[in-house]
This record gives structure tokens, sequence and C-alpha cells, in this order.
């Protein structure tokens, strides 16, 4: 039987093909998975070099479909579906994120590397993608493997209704470094602005969830406010969530906390999807800032935060049922040549 071979390095990449690994490997070891990069430190047991990664094409008995991630800052995945491409081995890539849809296959030369099937999330990021350039025959609508634990997990209850000293999570990215200061803000922006907007008299207390990907220069800076921990797990110990355009802002409110999204003097495309599903609303000021945090403690502390009716906002994209993974790992199957 040949293998199925599933490749990761960012963490987003990570979060799509993890479950895969998981479904395909429940039943029979169907599936090797391979982490470089940041993926290796999310997870060492399947930690790899590109040495080894490259050398399973060169065997005598090829995979039988090649599934991977993607990435920013790195094309090992393009390198790698390239090589596939070129021993007609199927390949897979799926979509972790609303955003980038053309550009995260492009080569530092410029040149477009697509694998055969795309997966995209919804008829959003369907919609989205054939407007970026991407060739409409390789997509495929199948969901968001990473949110089906999200979207089949109860909601966080608020840890500080009804009392003073909210506790505030910022949960950071790197844009600084992938945009420069072209979105018009920078995350250094964002933070000191929340340092200025928490009521420190009231012992608000405010932290930073770090990305894996974030600058040394981030850290050094706010080490001091830093957290650590699982998603997961963190949600329940705050009040309230903020970020940029991060994918942690649908989990949060997912999670049912209250989300705030601030992007400062946004000059570019708006990349947040909890603004496009209608979960969260664009602060862009300073001053608007300042009034959103004060509803939000009122909805805090009035108990008026109600953690159901998401549903309702997001309209069920495909994804909502948490059936995403079964459902792309049924397509890879397929290509495999495996009966359910």
């Amino acid at each position: 039987m040949k293998k199925i071979i599933c490749l990761a390095h960012d963490p987003g990449g990570y979060d799509v093909t993890k479950p895969l690994v998981t479904r395909l490997n429940r039943d029979a070891n169907l599936c090797e998975f391979y982490c470089l990069g940041p993926a290796a430190g999310i997870d060492k047991e399947h930690a790899s070099t590109e040495e080894i990664l490259f050398s399973g094409l060169e065997a005598d008995e090829l995979p039988g479909v090649c599934v991977t991630g993607t990435s920013w800052g790195s094309d090992l995945e393009l390198r790698f579906i390239r090589e596939c491409k070129e021993r007609g081995i199927p390949t897979v890539s799926v979509l972790d994120f609303w955003s980038s849809y053309a550009s995260r296959f492009e080569l530092p030369s410029g040149q477009a590397v697509y694998p055969d099937h795309l997966v995209v999330m919804d008829n959003l990021a369907y919609d989205e993608a054939i407007e970026a350039g991407v060739p409409s025959n390789i997509l495929r609508v199948l969901g968001h493997p990473g949110l089906d634990r999200w979207v089949s997990t109860p909601a966080c209850n608020a840890s500080n209704i009804g009392g003073e000293g909210t506790k505030l999570l910022f949960v950071s990215q790197p844009l600084s470094t992938i945009y420069g200061d072209t979105l018009g803000y920078t995350e250094y922006q964002v933070f000191a602005d929340l340092l200025r907007a928490i009521q420190k008299d009231l012992g608000e207390e405010l932290r930073i969830k770090f990305h894996p990907k974030e600058s040394t220069q981030m850290h050094e800076a706010y080490s001091n406010y830093a957290i650590e921990g699982e998603l997961s797990s963190l949600f329940a110990d705050f009040d309230i969530v903020i970020g940029m355009s991060s994918m942690a802002l649908l989990l949060a409110s997912l999670s049912g906390k209250i989300t705030l999204n601030y992007q400062p003097g946004l000059v570019s495309e708006d990349m947040a999807i909890t603004n496009k599903l209608g979960l969260t609303k664009l602060i862009h000021s300073f001053d608007q800032l300042v009034v959103s945090l004060d509803d939000a403690r009122n909805k805090l502390h009035s108990r008026s935060q109600q953690h159901h009716g998401i549903s309702d906002v997001i309209n069920n994209p495909l994804w909502f049922d948490g059936k995403s993974t079964e459902r792309v790992v049924s397509f890879i199957r397929g290509l495999a040549g495996l009966c359910e």
C-alpha cells in the first residue's frame, strides 16, 4: 500500500494537517508526517529535515499522495510540491486562513507553484481565491480541519463576570516582519495603545501571547507581559481577547469570549476573518479603542455577553459542522485509491 505523506512548516499549516494525520492513522498506518521549521518546534515527535523529506521521493515506491500546509517566508512546501508533480504524485494543499490566496504559492523568483488540489474552508475563501487569481479548477471546498475541535467544544465562561480587575489577552502577530509599515500600523503600536487604554488604577491586567514566529525585538520589548500556553487553555483565564488579523480571534469568538479587532490606521485590505464574518467590527483609532473597551467591560460586568447564537451571526459556513477533517480525509483517500 502506497503511503500518504503530510508536510507542515508553519503553525497554521500544522493546525490543518495534524488532524488529517491523526485520522488517517487511526485505523491503519497510512500516513507519514514531516514537520519542519516552526511546526517541528510544536511537534517534536515528527520533527524532520529537508534531506529526509526529499529522500522519500527517491525511493523505489513513491508516495500515493502528498499533502501540505502553506507558509509565508518559506518555499519548502512549494519546492516539495514541484518535485512531487514532476514525479506524477498527486498533491493536495490545505489552506488555513482567508488571505494571501495566490501569493503563498509564489516562489521567490515569482513563479507560481500550485498543487493539483487546493482545499479551502468555505465559499468565501473560494470566491476570494478566484478573485486573487488562483485557478478555479484546483479549488475544493471541504472545510477547515483545524477548526473541528473548536466548533465542537463548549464555550468558555468569562473568568471575571461582575468583578474588578478585568483580564485582557492580546494575541500578537509578526506583521511588521511580513508587511513592514505598509498596513498603516504594526503590532508594536497596537500593544502600546492597549497599555495606554487599560484601567491600571482598577487593577486591569494585560498580557500578550506571542506568535510562534514573533520577532526577537517584540519579545525583548514586552517580555514582562508574555504568557505561555495553548490558546484553548488560556482563553478560560481571560475576559477580553484583542487582536489584529489573527486566527486566534476566530478561535476566541468560537470559545465565547468577548473579542475585539484593533487595526489602527489600516490602509490596506482588512484580512481579519472575524470582521468578514461579522463576529467583530474593525476598530481603527485609539479613541474608538477606548470606547470599545468600555463597551466590552459593560457587557462583561452586566452579564450581557451570551455565549450562544454564534451560528446565527456567521450563517453556518461549511466548517461550522465540525466535520471538515472527515471530508478532507475522504478526499485524500479517494486520490490514493483507498476504500473507506
